[in-house]
């Protein structure tokens, strides 16, 4: 029993000492031919990231996560040498040092923009890593995804706080150190910040707040220099324009200031220089002449034309005249030091404009990106030419994938079938980028191309991203035109709206090679690269820079409106400053019109020299008013106050000088005060006075009649006089006394003071009323 079941046992047993039966040789072989296919395929697989790096041998998106993760098993940072101007690899010790703060293992991938979804793709490189940590993906314009395995980091809340927080052109690094920054606040502040950033942006507390903008464009360069030209030209020509302006008003407001001043306190103003008044408005109807103090010849003034010829006449009257106005002192030159003070202002607002526009306007480039280095510039060049020289067919690995592998392996039959008619062809599979080392032109990278690889031939450029294609010749003897202008849009771009994922490329590429088939064969070669290849990429450095503020793009024209904008600033000012000035002239002269008794304050004793000053005052003030009258004057008033300068100026400036005649009386002078005083209250009130004062006609128009006693002329006499309110109170009452108001003037050569009633002159008519004043005035001017 127990040997045959050895027998039987025996007779089971797949292997014996000898071989065993023909059953356990056939087993035997199976084994070994399946250990000889794990074999193969052992060898095989490894050698995919491998040939990955110059063709791609998956589909996507396998090989290209797969490809991803070898990169980070070999380095957690990778950067790109896609994006050289906008993100250097240069910059990639920086990614560590901010990936560093995390605390957490932290992945970051350095890529350009991704078709489809990002957060697939770092799922793919998490599974092919076999790593847990926080993976980051990183585009040229921030943290485009961050996933968190098996750690605990608050990867979502980061990536809200560097979208939200930070401008849109902070740039990759910035806001990759910000997302760094909030993951190592934890998880608690992280979503404080985030749901802050986010009610901020989205306006839930009532305002939208947008980050502005960190750097400047070419065009804001523009607008800045010019800006800065109008403000170099405008302010000091302003200046320039209105210092003197608003010293003119100064000066020429300060004299009657002065003279008001010297009535409130009954005081002679000090010593001035007696300025020639000021030119009268154009002669109303029914007047006798224009005042003009400095032009008018006394043959054109007076009574009648009588008097005038008898004041010829007199030679001696005239020599005098003659010998009293060359006896006295030229007028001395305008002084140079205010003009030199305003061209030196002029100067400092210019320097000062200069610095200031220099601070504010400091910009130097218009973007985050630091300038690459020449290594960054060839990096991406060298890649890919290195991978042209081992296959004709060259698919980016860091890129999706949109020919798989028997695609690529139908489009390597056509390029060799083509290879032996008309030349070889090179076909690389890398997406054409702005930020890339030839500006995103096709025709660029396939001049660097061909240059580094230096084999003639045609080169097609097929963009995985955008599934756009590009072919050049380079040495090979084909008609270009057809290649260049002959290429159906339907090849060169993909125009399907909804283009699949691998945007038909495969296909399109086959027509290529078809129409490159049947591309007619020239006696000649095809056009060839020189130089680099991307000497005509535009430069990175100039590309950001921004131009200077000063003498480029847009400052000269700024110049030139700046100085139409001094001259239409300066014009807005003296309107504003001329309707201000009216604005007080109105508002004084109704101050004089409510208060007209007390407007002109003098002394019953007024010296010499306060009549001679306050006759030139009130002259150049009544002429100053006359010249603006106010709206709605009447022809009355007009008329009136015409004739009292007429009249004021026919006694104090015979020679026509423009000066108070050095030998004008007493009374002369206080009659032109007392008519420049009616045609003043005239103005201010919009109504004539038919009588002044006669208690004193310095205190200008009377209000009322009024019973007063005082001596006329040795004898104490009650005589109904009109009076202004000022002498109406002080005359009423027990403790009246009018004589202590009455008008005195100084006598001749220093003689007595007498009443100006008994002085030599038209004055004494004054109690009578204007009409007779002024007609006295006439009659006593004619006969001088």
């Amino acid at each position: 029993m127990r040997e045959r079941n050895a027998d039987a046992h025996a007779g089971t047993t797949p292997y014996t000492a000898r071989g065993g039966t023909p059953h356990a040789a056939a087993l035997r072989t199976t084994f070994a031919l399946l250990a000889l296919l794990a074999l193969v395929f052992a060898l095989v697989a490894p050698a995919g990231p491998a040939v990955a790096q110059g063709v791609a041998q998956g589909t996507a998106p396998a090989s290209q996560a797969a490809h991803l993760a070898d990169l980070l098993r070999a380095d957690p940072v990778y950067v790109t040498d896609q994006l050289p101007r906008e993100v250097p690899r240069s910059l990639a010790p920086s990614f560590v040092k901010y990936a560093k703060r995390t605390g957490v293992p932290t992945y970051v991938l350095v890529l350009p923009p991704q078709r489809g979804g990002v957060d697939s793709l770092l799922g793919a490189v998490h599974d092919r890593l076999g790593r847990d940590g926080l993976y980051v993906l990183v585009d040229d314009m921030g943290v485009a995804a961050a996933t968190a395995y098996g750690v605990r980091a608050p990867a979502d809340d980061a990536s809200t706080v560097s979208l939200y927080e930070l401008p849109y052109d902070a740039g990759p690094l910035l806001k990759f150190q910000r997302f760094t920054d909030v993951i190592a606040e934890g998880s608690g502040k992280a979503a404080q910040r985030a749901a802050k950033a986010r009610k901020m942006y989205s306006g839930e507390n009532g305002s939208s707040r947008d980050p502005g903008p960190m750097y400047i464009g070419p065009t804001d360069r523009d607008n800045q220099s010019f800006l800065t030209g109008i403000l170099l030209t405008g302010i000091p020509l302003l200046i320039l324009l209105l210092s003197p302006y608003v010293r003119r008003r100064l000066r020429h407001r300060a004299q009657p200031h002065e003279a008001h001043e010297a009535h409130e306190a009954h005081e002679p103003p000090r010593p001035l220089k007696t300025p020639k008044a000021p030119k009268a408005p154009t002669r109303p109807a029914g007047s006798q002449r224009p005042v003009d103090l400095a032009k008018l010849p006394k043959q054109q003034t007076g009574a009648n034309a009588s008097t005038t010829e008898a004041s010829k006449t007199e030679t001696s009257t005239t020599e005098a005249s003659a010998t009293e106005t060359s006896a006295r002192p030229p007028r001395p030159r305008r002084p140079l030091v205010p003009h030199l003070i305003e061209a030196a202002c002029a100067l400092l607002a210019a320097v000062a404009v200069v610095l200031v526009t220099l601070h504010t306007f400091d910009q130097k480039s218009s973007s985050a990106a630091p300038p690459p280095t020449a290594a960054d510039l060839s990096a991406r060049i060298d890649r890919v030419a290195a991978g042209l020289t081992q296959d004709p067919l060259y698919s980016d690995p860091e890129s999706p994938q949109p020919l798989d592998a028997a695609k690529q392996s139908e489009l390597r039959h056509h390029m060799a079938a083509f290879k032996a008619s008309a030349g070889p062809v090179y076909l690389a599979v890398v997406p054409q980028l702005s930020d890339d080392e030839s500006g995103g032109e096709a025709d660029v990278f396939s001049s660097a191309l061909h240059t580094k690889v230096d084999k003639d031939g045609v080169y097609i450029v097929a963009d995985p991203l955008r599934g756009d294609i590009d072919v050049q010749n380079f040495g090979l003897r084909l008609d270009d035109s057809r290649l260049t202008f002959g290429l159906p849009d339907s090849i060169r771009y993909d125009h399907e709206a909804s283009a699949p994922a691998d945007l038909r490329l495969g296909a399109r590429l086959d027509q290529l090679m078809a129409l490159l088939d049947k591309t007619p064969r020239t006696a000649g070669s095809g056009d060839s690269s020189s130089g680099t290849g991307t000497d005509r990429a535009p430069d990175p450095v100039e590309d950001n820079a921004l131009h200077p503020l000063f003498f480029r793009s847009d400052f000269w024209p700024g110049t030139f409106v700046g100085l139409l904008a001094g001259a239409a600033a300066f014009g807005i000012a003296v309107a504003l400053i001329s309707i201000g000035g009216a604005l007080t002239a109105r508002r004084r002269r109704a101050t004089a019109a409510s208060s007209m008794p007390g407007a002109f304050p003098a002394p019953a004793d007024p010296s010499m020299s306060y009549v001679r000053r306050t006759a030139r005052s009130e002259i150049s003030a009544l002429g100053r008013e006359f010249a603006s009258p106010p709206d709605g004057m009447s022809e009355a008033v007009r008329t009136r106050v015409w004739d009292c300068l007429d009249a004021a100026t026919l006694l104090i400036d015979r020679d026509s000088d423009g000066r108070v005649d050095s030998g004008a009386a007493p009374a002369e002078l206080a009659t032109a005060v007392a008519l420049a005083r009616l045609g003043r209250a005239a103005l201010a009130t919009g109504t004539t006075a038919d009588f002044c004062c006669a208690l004193n006609p310095l205190h200008g128009p009377a209000t009322q009649q009024h019973d007063v006693r005082y001596l006329v002329r040795g004898r104490r006499r009650r005589r109904r006089i009109p009076v202004c309110e000022p002498c109406r109170a002080a005359t009423t009452g027990a403790d009246a006394a009018p004589g202590l108001r009455r008008l005195t003037l100084p006598g001749t050569d220093g003689g007595e003071r007498v009443a100006y009633e008994d002085a030599t002159g038209p004055l004494s008519a004054a109690q009578q009323g204007t009409a007779p004043l002024l007609d006295a005035v006439r009659e006593y001017a004619g006969v001088q």
